[in-house]
């Protein structure tokens, strides 16, 4: 999950009831359009988790400007290495800002035939001195916002021929009020409704008297801290060079005369570190530290890492990083997401196709690149939007054969279902004919009873499965037990004496022909006896 922090610019307001703990304001959060920055939230999702704005806080830092007036400063986002509870370190942003208002409702309404986020928020009357502002800076067409999101999904796009990171999940965090000069990502936000735009005499003069306080309170306090360090120094510098008796018997026994007092240095106040946004004015300075180290040991180094750079502020130093690399280069994309850029060179020596791309790192306001790595595209980025719509074009066409096709199908849907139909009461007309030869089979055998192959008979399983070989194999297990139970042939003997018969042929009698037909005659007259 990343953070996102963009800022927009309120332009107009109109007046409507005043309430009495707080003043109502309407807000232009943003349209849908890729911003300064190359990001734009997903329109057909933002309905979806916008609503995470209700609830959230309208924050802001108010400081004092050099002309002497109040004014906001900005998102004063720092980044901070924390460790988590296994003691792995971890960076994560800071945000040093104050609540003046909370979110109320938020929608999407229609300006000029655009889409907007639009959301109602209320400004506590119970800070007079951020009122006072915002309706100073509302009274003057100059009051800037910047919203912050959670990122929780997001993907790379090309919208207007320009690569953008498009958002389309994520959590509204706070609405931040941003300083008169800071450049804003959206140009189209703007301030519709507020709760009264004349703040009358009265907070006017509490504005100044306020302004004059916080000027005396700041001065007097950085006066008397410059004083409290001078005489701390002194102090230590005193020390230093008259040692005490005992000190220099201690430093002597360690050998080690030339040595600071062993004065236990007190830990740092932590540095209050503020961005300094583009086109801004420049934040209050830092209030000098108090700490009592001994004169001339170096201040630790804070854990703390800020991000100072603007967009505006990136561009220009990694232009400025790519022409020292090679003055024949400029910069023609920078992705901060994926913190790379792409290059070309001056001339003809590259296609459009040709991108020369680095990656690049951020140290507070220094970036660095790293090795360059050539790149071709498979479209140019001018003709993006044309091959986006020649494939649209060719998937309507696809769309459009896919549809006839389907409607083709569906005319000759009836007569796949007769055919369907016929094909399976064919199917089932010759299963009921193999099972009622089958059965046939089996009683014709005599050895398988009608009941035996009817419903619930013993061999209807049989017959059903077509199981020939079971009822072959039934059929021959019966016959040799039949064969088996048959009674032995009965042999009568008689007293009387047998005389064997014999026949007695001769072939050469005369009384018989040779020839074939009186053979034939022969043996049926002897046979017939």
């Amino acid at each position: 999950m990343s953070k996102e922090y963009f800022y927009s610019r309120n332009i107009c307001c109109s007046e409507i009831t005043e309430h009495p703990d707080h003043y109502l304001a309407k807000f232009v959060i943003c349209d849908f359009s890729v911003n300064g920055n190359q990001v734009a939230l997903n329109r057909d999702t933002i309905e979806s988790w916008m609503s995470t704005l209700v609830g959230n806080p309208l924050v802001g830092k108010l400081v004092v400007a050099p002309k002497g007036e109040l004014d906001f400063s900005g998102h004063n986002m720092k980044v901070v290495t924390r460790k988590d509870n296994d003691g792995n370190e971890y960076k994560t942003a800071e945000f040093d800002t104050d609540a003046f208002g909370s979110f109320q409702s938020v929608g999407i309404e229609k300006i000029d035939d655009t889409d907007f986020i639009v959301a109602s928020c209320k400004i506590w009357k119970r800070y007079p001195k951020a009122c006072a502002t915002i309706l100073r800076r509302i009274e003057s067409g100059t009051l800037n916002t910047s919203w912050e999101i959670d990122v929780l999904k997001a993907h790379k796009g090309i919208v207007g021929g320009r690569m953008a990171k498009i958002i389309d999940d994520g959590v509204f965090t706070a609405h931040c009020l941003l300083g008169a000069n800071v450049e804003p990502a959206y140009k189209c936000s703007k301030l519709l409704e507020v709760a009264e735009t004349d703040f009358g005499l009265e907070l006017a003069n509490a504005y100044i008297e306020d302004t004059k306080e916080i000027s005396n309170i700041e001065s007097n306090e950085k006066e008397a801290k410059n004083l409290e360090l001078n005489k701390d120094k002194e102090t230590q510098t005193a020390q230093v060079e008259n040692p005490t008796e005992t000190e220099q018997a201690e430093q002597t026994s360690v050998g080690e005369p030339d040595a600071a007092p062993a004065t236990e240095p007190t830990t740092p106040a932590e540095p209050d570190v503020q961005t300094s946004e583009e086109g801004g004015e420049t934040p209050p300075p830092t209030e000098p530290e108090t700490g009592t180290e001994p004169a001339g040991e170096p201040e630790p180094e804070s854990t703390h890492e800020t991000s100072s750079l603007t967009g505006h502020d990136l561009y220009e130093k990694l232009n400025e990083a790519v022409v020292k690399f090679n003055s024949d280069m400029y910069l023609a994309e920078v992705f901060p997401e994926d913190h790379t850029i792409w290059c070309k060179k001056f001339g003809r020596c590259m296609n459009d196709l040709d991108y020369i791309m680095f990656s690049y790192t951020v140290e507070g306001n220094e970036v660095s690149l790293g090795e360059p790595q050539h790149i071709t595209l498979t479209v140019s980025i001018s003709d993006v939007n044309t091959k986006i719509a020649e494939l649209n074009s060719t998937i309507a066409s696809l769309n459009t054969e896919l549809q006839s096709a389907k409607e083709e199908v569906a005319s000759l849907t009836p007569y796949k279902d007769q055919a369907e139909k016929a094909e399976a009461e064919k199917v089932a007309a010759e299963l009921a004919q193999k099972k009622e030869d089958l059965r046939q089979y089996a009683l014709s055998s005599k050895m398988i009873t009608e009941a035996e192959v009817s419903e619930g008979g013993n061999y209807a399983s049989l017959i059903e499965n077509l199981d020939e070989t079971g009822i072959k194999n039934v059929i021959a297990e019966r016959c040799v037990e039949a064969a088996k139970k048959a009674p032995a042939e009965k042999k009568i003997e008689t007293s009387e004496v047998h005389k064997s018969e014999s026949i007695k042929l001769n072939l050469n009698e005369t009384k018989y022909n040779t020839t074939n037909a009186n053979k034939r005659d022969a043996w049926r007259e002897y046979l017939g006896k």
